[in-house]
């Protein structure tokens, strides 16, 4: 509309962007970053795995005022919170200490592109590493550390992190088998006139073993865990 900027101007900067000092320096960071990534964990041997095919678990979390809490004492996100809670369920189940956790960006960046409809999210790579003797709150630092450290570098393409990837390693194996995400969709009163529901359906199809999604659609300070698995696993 009129009231909104065009996303024709965003796939002008991300051309310009192509040719920057920015996209230098990203392309350093992430073949870097993943030079001694971790291997991806997973659920069950692959070969099990016939078909795409998915379905999903859902409930509502009965305690998100205190992990609310538990953030803001704590001075960490929410999303760094239950990065944490998973990677420490698949250190339990799978008896590793480094792995890597796929993690959607949202790649928007300002209020310009805040207020632009259109596809900005990418995913990225993030690497876990759990010490046994470890307290949960130094981790979770850890962890909100290693994700500010991708999120600066968020605009690099996660196929070309795969083509560097198969450049020099003859593997062609996803970088990660599980996602977790963390979508915080609030209402904005002041644009929206009507009274709407917000839902978001399972996809019935995915190519990871098992993705972990935390979403708050009603704006209501609830959080909702979607666990989304392949059949065959």
């Amino acid at each position: 509309s009129d009231n909104h900027p065009s996303y024709l101007k965003f796939v002008e900067k991300e051309k310009d962007y192509f040719s920057s000092p920015k996209f230098e320096s990203d392309k350093k960071f992430w073949e870097n970053y993943i030079n001694d990534l971790p291997e991806a964990i997973p659920f069950k041997e692959i070969y099990s795995k016939k078909t795409c095919k998915s379905k999903r678990f859902k409930k509502e979390i009965p305690l998100s005022t205190e992990i609310k809490d538990f953030c803001s004492r704590n001075k960490v996100s929410p999303f760094d919170f239950f990065i944490t809670a998973y990677s420490i369920y698949l250190y339990k189940a799978q008896s590793k200490t480094d792995f890597t956790i796929g993690t959607p960006l949202l790649n928007r960046k300002n209020f310009v592109d805040k207020d632009t409809f259109g596809m900005f999210v990418s995913t990225a790579p993030l690497k876990i590493h759990i010490e046994n003797d470890q307290s949960i709150k130094d981790f979770i630092k850890n962890v909100s550390l290693s994700l500010m450290g991708i999120m600066r570098h968020e605009s690099y393409p996660y196929n070309a992190i795969m083509e560097y990837i198969h450049s020099k390693y003859s593997s062609t194996t996803n970088l990660f088998d599980t996602i977790i995400s963390f979508q915080n969709i609030e209402p904005d009163s002041e644009n929206i006139d009507c009274d709407f529901d917000s839902e978001w359906f399972e996809p019935g199809n995915q190519q990871s073993s098992m993705e972990m999604h935390i979403t708050n659609y009603k704006g209501d300070g609830n959080y909702t865990v979607a666990l989304d698995y392949n059949v065959d696993l």
